[in-house]
């Protein structure tokens, strides 16, 4: 059975998302399950690991209609905030962000499609609440705005760009504005990283479903010259349009925690696939057996946990008598195989981590 670090959650602030900080004396009580020897790695995925995404959420809405509005394509803000929603909605509850996945063979494919998708979708949004509000204008009924009372009949309808690379560089640099303003980390989550790179030696490195150009906006990133570099092509190619700051006010380069950040469009492969963590631990040249993969998806730690990974699910759910196992090679005999659970540990916050380690090491040196 494998040990939990939080069987007992540590109390909480009410109202807090962060767990008081926990003592060794939690470490020896829930965390039985000691790797035979001191992984060298450790892979973070990014929402709800390190960023807190019901923080997140509302200030991309914001950020987006912000951007958005001062871009060729224009229209109201607060529109453009909530055709996202919609979209969101659309991909990940009625299915069709499989569909999509299923259709691309590659990521860099998928990346593509994305970008085309959200511009065309969302614009088609924003266009049908001004036709709506023309209409109730012309019946001479008051126009109804979803959350205020503004009259969207005067605005122009959304034209997206004949050039379908222009279409693309904008909703780029959408995300790049809302990843450079949104402000979500986790409590806890930059001392713990730093903690485990500078103080206990760990290589950091991600693994999330972002893409690497979103992760390079991410907390404490290696190098800034991407996202210039794309910036600059916005502001080339739209001159008239390129007064918003899309990297905020004196963009600093961070201190280089993370050896490499990586997201799917890196190895050109999805997420939800035992081949994302493959390429990455190719790519690296770390050992899978020397990593520590951390998640707050379930079902994605047992696409790391068949490649021999130590992995630890960042939730606060009870999962007893639930647990997912997976089938993995019998270390004692290469051609048997042996089900495990997905999850080695499980953690209430990426905070928790630091001390799991040094607990690790602690009783490896007894």
């Amino acid at each position: 059975m494998f040990a939990t670090f939080s069987s007992v959650p540590p109390p909480t602030t009410p109202g807090s998302h962060s767990p008081s900080r926990p003592t060794i004396e939690d470490a020896r009580q829930f965390s039985s399950n000691v790797p035979t020897s001191m992984p060298l790695a450790i892979f973070l995925d990014s929402g709800d690991v390190i960023n807190d995404n019901k923080l997140r959420g509302p200030q991309w809405i914001d950020m987006i209609g912000t951007f958005v509005s001062s871009t060729p394509l224009g229209g109201p803000g607060e529109l453009w905030g909530i055709a996202n929603g919609k979209l969101v909605h659309k991909l990940h509850r009625e299915g069709l962000w499989y569909d999509l996945l299923q259709k691309c063979e590659s990521h860099k494919v998928l990346d593509r499609l994305n970008n085309l998708l959200w511009a065309n979708e969302c614009s088609q949004f924003v266009n049908g609440m001004i036709l709506e509000a023309r209409k109730k204008r012309l019946e001479g009924a008051m126009p109804e705005a979803i959350v205020t009372k503004e009259d969207y009949s005067e605005w122009p309808l959304v034209v997206l760009p004949e050039d379908e690379e222009d279409v693309i560089l904008i909703s780029v640099m959408m995300h790049l504005y809302c990843l450079a303003h949104v402000k979500a980390d986790l409590p806890g989550a930059v001392e713990a990283i730093k903690t485990l790179k500078q103080d206990q030696g760990f290589e950091m490195y991600t693994c999330s479903e972002h893409w690497v150009l979103e992760l390079l906006g991410d907390t404490m990133t290696t190098t800034l010259e991407k996202i210039r570099k794309r910036v600059q092509d916005y502001a080339t190619r739209y001159p008239d349009h390129a007064t918003v700051d899309i990297l905020g006010p004196n963009p600093k380069e961070p201190v280089p925690v993370f050896t490499q950040i990586y997201g799917p469009d890196l190895v050109d492969a999805h997420k939800n696939s035992t081949r994302f963590y493959a390429e990455i631990f190719r790519d690296c040249g770390v050992d899978p057996r020397e990593a520590i993969v951390v998640d707050d998806k379930e079902h994605m730690l047992s696409w790391a946990k068949v490649l021999g990974v130590r992995t630890v699910l960042i939730s606060s759910v009870d999962r007893t008598g639930r647990e997912m196992l997976v089938c993995v090679p019998d270390p004692e005999d290469n051609s048997k195989t042996k089900l495990v659970p997905a999850v080695d540990h499980q953690l209430n916050s990426l905070a928790e981590l630091p001390l799991l380690t040094a607990y690790w090491k602690k009783q490896l040196q007894k």
